[in-house]
């Protein structure tokens, strides 16, 4: 387990120690949290990044969650809470505070898109968390086929990744 007081401390833990999960603050002094995590996923696409923060603001949120963090949690989460959170990610869920489902739709359309029902099963399997070898399966498809389904549908509502699909199913109540 390593420590850092700063993101090119947190980088150089992270290709010494090479965990599997990184828990990852915004505000840092020198490289921040934001351009830590675009430097890990870059070199360790492997590793899991936590934003566990108390930024809420817009554009931290939407820049870590595109970047490739696993999960956006507050800082004043419950020891409980984070170990959920944690075990969750590790096994591929992604995790973020309610309050930070809310920012991230925020910079997708919400106007309502035609979707099939397909579509929407889709979604709310990626919304539960499942991976795509667990959905492909489940929809009798290929994973190439997923992918591309998910890809579709990602442009088709204007969505960035697996989090704000995640949001947006939730958000319509499809789980």
């Amino acid at each position: 387990m390593g420590q850092a007081a700063n993101g090119l401390e947190a980088l150089q833990q992270v290709r010494q120690l090479q965990p599997e999960l990184v828990l990852m603050d915004i505000r840092m002094p020198g490289l921040g949290g934001i351009e830590t995590t675009r430097l890990i996923k870059e070199q360790f696409p492997v590793v899991k990044v936590v934003m566990l923060t108390v930024s809420e603001e817009d554009q931290d949120v939407y820049d870590a969650m595109r970047l490739g963090a696993s999960g956006y949690l507050p800082k004043q989460i419950e020891v409980e809470d984070l170990v959920s959170a944690i075990r969750s990610i590790h096994a591929g869920q992604v995790v973020i505070s309610p309050i930070v489902a809310g920012k991230l739709l925020g910079h997708s359309r919400e106007e309502d898109v035609p979707l099939t029902d397909g579509d929407r099963e889709l979604l709310r399997l990626v919304a539960e968390g499942y991976d795509n070898a667990k959905i492909a399966e489940t929809l009798s498809v290929s994973e190439s086929t997923l992918k591309r389904n998910l890809r579709n549908i990602l442009e088709k509502l204007q969505l960035h990744n697996r989090v704000q699909a995640a949001v947006y199913a939730a958000k319509k109540g499809w789980i």
